[in-house]
């Protein structure tokens, strides 16, 4: 609907006659899914209707979607002959051939040809790609979506049926599906006319633009996976604050000693043990708690990383203040690393 909308206002080299078809196919459209006009895609559509007409669109929430108890879709299709003589195959070939040539000019005598075809040969994809096309000009879209899916399982190449059904996927903004039928259908016919090659542009960008959301949504949950405490969750407020089931008091949450360690992804690992984290969290409130964990081998290691965390964090501010208390004309022996756990042993 789209694009029959939008070739419609903007071609100038379109007759009144072909703008009316494309109305008349656009509003067929919407006669089979009345959600396609709150789409996003037709925002523009809607405004200028709005500023120039005076026009007024429901709320997405107000109109029914085909798969509702609230939408009708009323259709009579006949039953396929699945066991067709060769005389009544001659006439569904007939029948197709009268169904295509009234398609564009009167849809509901196009459908009782296309009936008449899928009722003499149940056999053939032709039967049942014609009529999906005639049942989406009138709006039927679930029962066109039918008829192309069987037209497509008769015949896996079907271009009719493909293309007809790649034309319902972008309706439904499933892009990828429209994509592939469209691209493969042109594999055997390639579609060069104006709605054509509008359609196929409209799906291709949306279909790109779709598959670079899905590579950034991956990527970020793979990050999450490598480093789970290192990126924040929406319900996280602080970014210091790691994703164990310890969680550290207020006072600790925008310590920059905790950053630090979040920022090695050994210690972000770590940190997802509870009795790691709250080792490290009485070690951040007093260091002297060191003293309590020098026997435990698992938590031994990280605290003498730790330590030496502490120890680069806390030796230039202690350098500044002794030099800001200590005269120019002396000389003020170096202060060192506070020892390891293994030199309190």
């Amino acid at each position: 609907v789209c694009v029959c909308v939008c070739v419609a206002m903007t071609s100038s080299s379109s007759s009144l006659d072909a703008t009316a078809a494309m109305f008349e196919e656009a509003l067929n459209v919407l006669k089979g899914n009345p959600q396609v006009i709150v789409a996003d895609e037709l925002q523009e559509f809607r405004l200028f209707f709005e500023a120039n007409y005076g026009a007024t669109f429901p709320s997405k929430d107000d109109v029914p979607s085909p798969a509702s108890d609230n939408f009708e879709s009323v259709v009579n299709l006949a039953s396929p002959n699945e066991k067709p003589t060769e005389e009544e195959e001659d006439g569904a070939r007939e029948k197709f051939r009268e169904a295509k040539q009234m398609l564009r000019s009167d849809a509901q005598a196009a459908l009782v040809a296309a009936n008449e075809c899928v009722k003499l040969d149940g056999t053939s994809h032709r039967s049942f790609a014609i009529r999906a096309m005639v049942l989406m000009k009138l709006g039927h879209t679930r029962e066109a979506m039918n008829d192309c899916n069987k037209a497509v399982e008769l015949n896996e190449n079907t271009v009719l049926g493909l293309r007809a059904r790649g034309k319902l996927f972008a309706t439904m903004q499933k892009w990828a599906d429209s994509y592939h039928d469209l691209s493969k259908a042109d594999q055997n016919d390639f579609d060069d006319s104006e709605e054509g090659m509008a359609l196929k542009q409209q799906v291709k960008e949306n279909f790109h633009k779709e598959k670079e959301n899905e590579a950034l949504k991956r990527k970020e949950q793979n990050n999450e996976k490598k480093f789970p405490s290192s990126t924040p969750s929406s319900s996280t407020p602080s970014s210091s604050t790691p994703s164990s089931s310890t969680t550290f008091p207020e006072s600790l949450k925008n310590n920059p000693m905790l950053a630090s360690l979040l920022e090695d992804p050994e210690m972000a690992s770590a940190l997802e043990d509870p009795e790691v984290a709250t080792a490290v969290q009485a070690c951040m409130e007093n260091p002297m708690n060191f003293l309590m964990y020098q026997n435990n081998p698992k938590i031994k290691a990280l605290l003498n990383k730790v330590m030496e965390k502490y120890a680069n964090a806390s030796t230039p501010a202690q350098n500044e203040q002794q030099q800001e208390e200590t005269p120019s004309n002396s000389t003020s022996q170096p202060q060192g690393p506070p020892p390891s756990v293994d030199d309190l042993d």
